[in-house]
């Protein structure tokens, strides 16, 4: 089931998607010379920080039947295990073919587009770093997701998982944004008026930004949900 880890790193001429498979030395000999200017455009918490000299990189794990679901629920949960306490983001990307990347990145997003097509159908799950997380998806993640044709995507941190699963139709990135930014201050309203009120908070801070998706996504016909991890 499993092919030989690769280790690829993608080429400045390569299409998109294409990469050149290289031994595990000279991928991090790569890696050091390779320096990145990354800002927040990718999926990510949402935190506004920019990041400096990041290397965002992929490797390919593996080739899996795509519709063996019990092999793909293992990945992910692995894959949690693997990056709980991760000081940068990670992706977990399983392709509509079945094949298996990770892709590596910063403290505050992971560049998935290095990717290209092989997004386009996918299943892909991603971690928030421990105290940077807004316990729910950002607008990075609704936008990347439309626009690279994401099936379904997973994000977790310390204390949630939640998922989006989009609509086979596609969807408008500026009518997207719009409901987003709709929602958006729906629930900065609610909040502003919670403390005017006397009667205390209706929306915690740590459920602002997961009623905001929720909305959004109710909106979008995007199936979203947010569990709280055991």
């Amino acid at each position: 089931m499993w092919s030989k880890r690769e280790w690829e790193v993608p080429e400045k001429d390569a299409g998109a998607g294409d990469a050149v498979v290289l031994t595990k030395a000279q991928a991090e000999k790569l890696q050091e010379k390779k320096q990145l200017k990354v800002l927040t455009e990718g999926r990510g918490s949402g935190t506004m920080e920019t990041e400096e000299n990041i290397n965002h990189w992929f490797e390919k794990i593996g080739e899996i039947d795509p519709t063996d679901k019990r092999t793909t629920a293992q990945l992910f949960h692995d894959f949690e295990q693997q990056y709980a306490d991760s000081k940068i983001e990670h992706c977990r990307v399983i392709t509509a073919k079945g094949e298996v990347y990770d892709v590596h990145g910063g403290t505050a997003t992971v560049d998935t587009t290095l990717l290209g097509e092989k997004m386009r159908g996918s299943t892909n799950e991603h971690n928030h770093v421990t105290g940077k997380s807004q316990y729910s998806f950002s607008w990075d993640d609704l936008r990347e997701s439309i626009d690279d044709g994401s099936k379904i995507v997973i994000a977790f941190d310390e204390k949630y998982r939640y998922t989006m699963i989009f609509p086979d139709t596609s969807l408008s990135l500026d009518a997207a944004y719009e409901i987003y930014k709709t929602a958006d201050y729906e629930v900065g309203d609610i909040v502003a008026l919670s403390y005017t009120s006397g009667k205390g908070k209706q929306i915690l801070d740590e459920d602002y930004q997961h009623e905001v998706m929720r909305r959004a996504c109710e909106r979008l016909g995007v199936l979203y949900e947010r569990k709280r991890k055991n």
